[in-house]
């Protein structure tokens, strides 16, 4: 019954004022128009006139709907709730119901009034980053949003328009994708981001409407939607399992969504003993995506299936994928986790490429590492004279580090050939004979 005689409390404050409006808050506490007069009568107003009109006002407005009132009507109703002798989560309920109904019929003015708030955070230990009454504005955006947006596009709002884009984007996205799909070069990288993930968070989607979506976004280029939504699009859609009813399905599709198929294709069967055998049926665009699609769930503990699916990279100069993969830490995993005598030898047979460098230290260094007598010959055989100077050096670091053995690491850079880059490699000991 404490939410009962809170509901009193407020229209006893509002009448006793002199205003004479419900909230529509109150309307919902089942007070009955009888009860308002009997408040009214109770007030302390002194002047007859004002008793009397403000009972009338009372009446009038408790039996007319809320969306009938005038804008005054709520700016007044709007002024006695914040100065109400209320609690704070009493104050915010009946607020919020008011903005509700408010917006329906001046939008700006509710708008204005709730950015106009010090925001109370402290309702039950919850955290609103937007102030606990500007949600209140997101069914009424949905309903409106173009409007809604142009107000918030003017700007008008200042430092609040932030916030109100916010929840644009959570309640339109969500209710009306197709619209906020064909918006997206409008917003920021940041918002863009909270579209996207409004625009894929909504519920079950008629197929035709799914499909429209898919194409949608599939038009933007990659700066504008990444390929990973276009994946959380295709989520509900048929994963393949032979690169021949992959080509099919995708004959007829944008170059976009036949990737990110691709891409689905690799992350769900790259385990799949045909896998590979598999992945060389498809177009070469399709092999890198599904190439890549498997690099993002393969068990870098396989070290044999990792490096097939990373050969087959590689012949396809997949360069700029291999970049994105982070490989030099995915290596070195594989070697840690995997089998490393297979991770070094393999490592060291990658063509000479910059991006590859890194790789090569950390493809090498736990097998040096854990073998630094028997893999002295091991390095001599390395062909390739770059990478062969590469792994002398990571040698004469882990003789450093590891093992506290400067004698050995002597020994690894007096076998490196390039000039130039065993003076890069004599500063790496230097540095370290200065720390001892």
């Amino acid at each position: 019954m404490k939410f009962q005689k809170s509901h009193t409390l407020i229209v006893t404050h509002v009448l006793a004022l002199g205003i004479g409006l419900l909230v529509a808050w109150l309307k919902r506490s089942e007070v009955s128009s009888e009860q308002t007069v009997d408040f009214s009568q109770r007030s302390s107003v002194s002047s007859h006139a004002q008793k009397t009109r403000s009972t009338v006002a009372a009446a009038d407005a408790a039996t007319r709907p809320l969306k009938s009132w005038r804008a005054s009507e709520y700016q007044k109703a709007w002024m006695a709730v914040r100065t109400a002798q209320l609690s704070t989560s009493d104050r915010i309920q009946a607020q919020r119901a008011l903005l509700s109904a408010w917006a329906e019929v001046d939008l700006v003015a509710a708008l204005e009034a709730a950015l106009a708030e010090t925001w109370d955070r402290d309702v039950g230990g919850s955290y609103y980053g937007n102030g606990v009454l500007l949600d209140v504005f997101g069914q009424n955006f949905a309903d409106h949003p173009e409007e809604a947006w142009e107000l918030i596009k003017s700007g008008q709002f200042g430092v609040g328009s932030g916030m109100l884009r916010s929840i644009w984007l959570e309640n339109v996205g969500a209710s009306k994708p197709l619209l906020v799909a064909g918006m997206l070069e409008e917003f920021s990288w940041r918002s863009r981001s909270d579209a996207l993930n409004s625009i894929l968070s909504g519920g079950p989607r008629s197929l035709k409407e799914r499909d429209q979506l898919l194409e949608v976004l599939a038009n933007y280029p990659k700066e504008i939607v990444p390929t990973r939504y276009i994946l959380n699009a295709l989520s509900s859609y048929k994963i393949y399992n032979k690169a021949q009813d992959l080509r099919e399905a995708t004959a007829n599709l944008s170059p976009r969504i036949a990737e990110a198929m691709a891409l689905q294709f690799g992350n769900r069967l790259n385990k799949s003993e045909n896998f590979l055998a598999e992945v060389s049926q498809l177009p070469e665009s399709m092999q890198i995506a599904a190439l890549t699609g498997a690099m993002n769930y393969v068990s870098t503990d396989d070290s044999a299936h990792f490096t097939k699916v990373l050969d087959m990279m590689v012949d396809a100069q997949a360069w700029t994928e291999l970049e994105q993969y982070d490989l030099p830490d995915h290596i070195k995993q594989s070697a840690e986790q995997g089998d490393p005598a297979l991770i070094a030898d393999w490592v060291t047979k990658l063509p000479v490429r910059e991006e590859f460098t890194e790789a090569i230290h950390r493809g090498v260094e736990k097998y040096v590492r854990d073998n630094m007598e028997d893999s002295r010959e091991w390095l001599a055989q390395i062909e390739e004279p770059v990478w062969r100077d590469r792994a002398y050096a990571e040698y004469s670091q882990q003789a450093l580090h590891a093992k506290g053995d400067a004698e050995a690491s002597r020994w690894a850079l007096d076998q490196i050939q390039d000039a130039t880059f065993k003076k890069e490699a004599e500063g790496w000991r230097a540095n370290w004979e200065k720390r001892r």
